[in-house]
């Protein structure tokens, strides 16, 4: 309406509040209880049996609430979102609320925090690339990770710590023509593991 947000399509975007009763079993009490959002807009707060778990101020990426200090298992517990709009928040009508899946899994007390492997290139040239790896980890120390090449040549490593140096003699490097993409994978000593991809490339400045 002509008194609307002209900055979100004219149009009213009001809190919300989203509750679901939810009753998790005893046989997961050796678990850590998760709860992951794909989007929520704008700024949400989450909530389990009143307890404020999470505040998360930005719409566009998914977040991760460790719900198990906080569940009563084998009882009904209630998950509470507020979603909020802030005014001026966006050039385009960005929508409110719960807008993608909400889902609950379980992880093992020893594992790996969300979206916590990174591979970071330290140097690299046709000949040899070095890689700066890392874990955030949880409940645990020390991991084995395991490179694998697009052409299925694999590099394996292990370390008592949370990071290691990796090289790689002759990557095959990315780019537009060959976009070359490794993998690696780390395991913990329990079996949990995660796995992303990463490119090595070479970037240079001239005049």
């Amino acid at each position: 309406h002509e008194q609307g947000n002209n900055a979100l399509g004219f149009l009213d975007q009001e809190p919300a509040w989203y509750r679901k009763h939810l009753e998790i079993s005893p046989a997961d009490a050796n678990k850590r209880l998760v709860l992951y959002f794909e989007g929520v807009t704008d700024r949400c707060e989450v909530f389990f049996n009143g307890t404020s778990l999470c505040v998360n101020d930005c719409g566009y990426v998914p977040f991760e609430v460790d719900i198990t200090d906080a569940v009563c298992f084998g009882e009904k517990n209630l998950v509470a979102v507020h979603a909020a709009v802030y005014e001026n928040c966006s050039r385009w009508y960005s929508g409110a609320g719960i807008y993608r899946n909400v889902r609950i899994t379980s992880k093992p007390e020893k594992h790996i925090a969300y979206n916590g492997v990174w591979v970071r290139q330290t140097y690299a040239d046709k000949g040899l690339a070095i890689l700066d790896i890392s874990a955030e980890l949880v409940n645990t120390n020390g991991f084995t990770a395991k490179i694998t090449a697009p052409n299925g040549e694999t590099f394996e490593y292990t370390t008592e710590s949370d990071a290691i140096l990796a090289e790689i003699k002759t990557p095959m490097l990315w780019d537009i023509d060959e976009p070359n993409l490794y993998t690696v994978e780390i395991t913990l000593e329990n079996g949990y593991s995660e796995t992303v991809k990463f490119g090595i490339r070479m970037c240079e400045f001239t005049k």
